[in-house]
């Protein structure tokens, strides 16, 4: 072998293992899949409802919504019993005992781009300050 091919030779090895390189990086990229992804949106986190007497009820709205691409199923429940304040002059907080606010409906499916409006209604036993956290 002359200096000439010995150095083609050793250029053509670099080269075809530099191919091999490329060949291995391409095939070991693969393009990531995009994945579908559900959006539920609470238009309102928050419901404040009017001061609403014992032994009487008031409704509002939780309205949401599904910006997602595919059918959402949803369910609606509370951390923990509601927190109520100011039932005596002593300023303490405690738990109410029964359901002070109950929901239309406490599960769903919700189509894509559908929209729901789910009434929940304030019912207090007695005086006081209402709060729950859902």
């Amino acid at each position: 072998m002359t200096e000439k091919s010995s150095k083609k030779s050793s250029l053509t090895a670099k080269m075809g293992a530099h191919q091999q390189q490329s060949e291995l990086a391409v095939t070991q990229i693969q393009p990531c899949q995009k994945k579908q992804l559900t959006k539920l949106e609470v238009k309102n986190r928050t419901i404040f409802f009017p001061e609403t007497k014992s032994g009487e009820y008031s409704e509002k709205y939780l309205e949401i919504e599904n910006n997602g691409d595919e059918n959402l199923k949803w369910f609606l429940t509370s951390f923990a019993p509601p927190y109520v304040k100011d039932v005596d002059e002593s300023g303490n907080v405690y738990r109410a005992t029964y359901a002070t606010f109950q929901c239309s409906h406490l599960s769903g499916t919700l189509e894509i781009c559908g929209k729901e409006k789910i009434i929940v209604s304030f019912l207090p036993r007695d005086k006081g300050h209402y709060s729950q956290f859902w």
